[in-house]
């Protein structure tokens, strides 16, 4: 009996321990959920460099215990003409995850993907109907980020 219990325990101490390494990786996330501070991995444009630009990642882990990444896309800087916005699709192993405007400086979109996951993301210019005319594009640049 007493072998039944000391194992228990023992399961018990370790499914504690992942919780809490879980909810304090969550925690450190979403310290900064701008993602601004995050490390860079890849970057795209669109405007004057082309009209859609595609960023590939492999998800890799540091550790063993690691099980999933948080990443962002976000838009780094933009001279866009403002009759121009843009989109970014994010797809996991060629699932579309998440999608969104990033058209404002700054803004970003934020998404999970587990170790050995392939993320894609597909950025492309659309048209704003606001009767402003310009006589250059200008240009965007996406950044792929990642958390750790």
């Amino acid at each position: 009996m007493k072998n039944i219990n000391y194992s228990f325990l023992v399961l018990l101490v370790a499914a504690l321990s992942f919780i809490s390494l879980e909810s304090n990786a969550q925690a450190d996330y979403s310290a900064d959920i701008s993602c601004a501070n995050w490390n860079q991995v890849a970057t795209g444009c669109v405007g004057a460099c082309g009209t859609s630009s595609t960023i590939t990642y492999p998800v890799l882990c540091v550790s063993a215990e690691q099980r999933r990444v948080a990443l962002c896309v976000r838009n780094e800087a933009s001279s866009l003409c403002p009759n121009t916005g843009a989109i970014a699709k994010v797809y996991v192993n060629g699932t579309l995850r998440a999608s969104g405007d990033i058209t404002a400086q700054g803004s970003s979109i934020t998404f999970f993907a587990a170790c050995g996951d392939q993320v894609s993301v597909v950025t492309s210019t659309y048209p704003i109907s606001n009767n402003i005319q310009c006589v250059w594009l200008g240009q965007l640049t996406v950044g792929l980020r990642r958390f750790n």
